[in-house]
């Protein structure tokens, strides 16, 4: 690991300016501006810390968090910091942490779900004037016709927005947030929601077959990546990203390939910086490269705003381990100098421990329903449908308890059914624990797998041992106390969370074949829930 160089208060890097940091007291002073300059050199080292724990982004990502995070947060820093209980930095550092957790779930499930200009212009060939609004329905393919329909149901803000990014000639996600005055982030959660809304409305109406219609559910219904839907119907992923495309085909006319290449980067700065990132991104950089990134760190860290850098990293996405990024983030970041107990309360923020209640809800909240799609989310009108609920009064109860307090909207609306976070918490460890326990009994050693039995399934090779749900079901009862109705609905739920985060039951590592639902002995605990929660893909960290 390549460490970041300590810096004091007023340091300065080549071509930077030097800014004096106000006294904790005047926070309420600074612009949001001025506070996103004076404190992103540190937050960089807050992004290396996430790396170092699975929560990676590119650079030009990372950025945008920051930014985001200063136009979205800083008004509640200045209203709610109390400079008696902490010093600003970390104050600021750790509602960091809290703001970016949730958005790198949702960016990962984004960028592996291959929906850039770039990669629908490698797919899309029809003729020009093919969507264009003179044109007569009779000579349109019935699937063109169904799609143009789609198109225009959705609401006028989405339909162009949608056909801008197809089109592809702003350039770049930066400057198409740009135009439509949005964040990239928030760019992309209405990018979804259209191309969501085109599918469900698609498949409505018959025009995909049965194997696309499966798939377009699986990847904008239920939110998974094409690794994923390659995985659970057993295809290669290349047919599924295949499959993608053409559920899209007809959709525009064509697309202008726009990403900006390192040559577009001219002159002396811009060249300089991607030269500088190039070299930390190729294959086993040596420490040289990384102290000449620190050494003019402000001058990458200005670069990271141009168009071209998103091409840069797209250019190296192969080599962007979570170890290299927490690397970069490192030299392109500080490591202010602290006094101790500032260091230890910055060091408990990355340790989750499951018998504090408060990061048990903040985990479920910043982590795992951001995993997760939102049927699995929508607890009174689907997943908890039909189950017992409480008396008012112990709702009122429960809707106090911490991890409840702690862990959002879709925590409070458990409690209308007797559950907090730390109920689900206390669920997927007693399935996990009886799953090994079933794993001793059954001489089930690390490395080998079983089936956890979600409602009839069986094993199709008729080798793996199975769990019946029946004893799982028993054993969230008696471990939660909840009703036995509540408790098949839980059990069921958190065997198909499982499939989204598999690491949910402690010990063993989930993933869905077909139907079945296999879990593998790892005999590996995992105390943090922020990393429990989180499974990013394994076969690229930050693409």
């Amino acid at each position: 690991m390549v460490k970041g160089k300590s810096m004091g208060s007023g340091y300065r890097r080549s071509g930077e300016a030097v800014l004096e940091r106000p006294a904790d007291g005047r926070a309420a002073s600074l612009s949001w501006e001025k506070a996103y300059h004076l404190y992103r050199p540190m937050l960089f080292g807050a992004l290396s810390t996430l790396a170092k724990t699975g929560f990676a982004v590119p650079p030009d990502d990372g950025l945008d968090l920051i930014h985001d995070f200063f136009i979205e947060i800083w008004p509640a820093v200045q209203s709610n910091y109390d400079p008696a209980k902490a010093k600003l930095g970390t104050y600021l550092y750790r509602s960091f942490i809290h703001f970016a957790r949730p958005r790198i779930v949702r960016s990962v499930r984004w960028r592996d779900s291959l929906l850039s200009p770039e990669h629908l212009s490698q797919r899309i060939d029809e003729r020009e004037d093919e969507l264009s609004p003179h044109t007569d329905n009779a000579w349109l393919s019935p699937d063109l016709v169904v799609m143009r329909s789609a198109l225009s149901e959705l609401p006028r803000s989405e339909k162009e927005l949608l056909l801008c990014y197809l089109d592809g000639r702003e350039g770049s996600e930066r400057k198409l947030a740009s135009r439509f005055s949005l964040t990239r982030y928030a760019l992309r959660l209405k990018l979804s929601d259209a191309l969501a809304q085109i599918a469900v409305k698609v498949g409505e109406r018959g025009a995909l077959t049965n194997p696309e219609w499966r798939f377009a559910l699986a990847l904008w219904r239920d939110k998974r990546t094409i690794r994923e839907a390659a995985h659970i119907f057993n295809r290669p992923v290349g047919e599924v990203q295949e499959m993608r495309m053409n559920l899209f085909r007809n959709l525009v006319n064509s697309v202008h390939s726009s990403s900006d290449q390192g040559s577009d980067a001219a002159g002396g700065a811009s060249t300089h910086a991607w030269l500088l990132l190039e070299a930390v991104l190729r294959p086993h950089p040596g420490p040289e490269a990384f102290h000449a990134l620190r050494e003019h760190a402000a001058l990458v860290l200005a670069y990271l705003e141009h168009p071209s850098a998103g091409a840069l990293f797209q250019k190296y996405e192969a080599e962007l381990s979570a170890e290299k990024l927490a690397d970069i983030y490192a030299a392109l970041g500080s490591e202010e100098v602290i006094d101790e107990t500032e260091v230890n309360i910055r060091d408990a923020l990355l340790r989750a421990s499951e018998s504090e209640d408060s990061d048990v809800g903040s985990a479920f909240r910043e982590v795992l329903v951001p995993a997760l799609p939102d049927h699995l989310t929508n607890f009174a009108g689907r997943v908890f449908l039909g189950a017992p609920t409480v008396e008012p009064e112990i709702r009122e109860a429960l809707l106090s308890d911490i991890s409840v307090k702690h862990g959002g909207p879709v925590a409070a609306e458990l409690a209308s059914f007797g559950l907090t976070p730390v109920t689900i918490l206390a669920g997927s460890q007693g399935v996990a624990d009886l799953a090994r326990r079933f794993c001793v009994a059954e001489k089930i050693q690390i490395g080998q797998k079983l089936v956890l039995d979600r409602g009839g399934t069986r094993t199709h090779s008729g080798v793996l041992p199975i769990l019946d749900r029946d004893l799982s079901i028993r054993e969230v009862t008696l471990v939660t106390e909840l009703p036995t109705p509540t408790s098949e609905r839980l059990f069921d739920w958190l065997a198909n969370v499982s499939s989204y985060t598999n690491h949910l039951f402690n010990g063993f590592d989930a993933e869905l074949w077909g139907d079945e639902l296999r879990l593998q002995r790892t005999d590996e605990t995992v105390e943090n829930l922020f990393e429990r929660w989180f499974s990013p893909p394994k076969a690229r960290v930050a693409a």
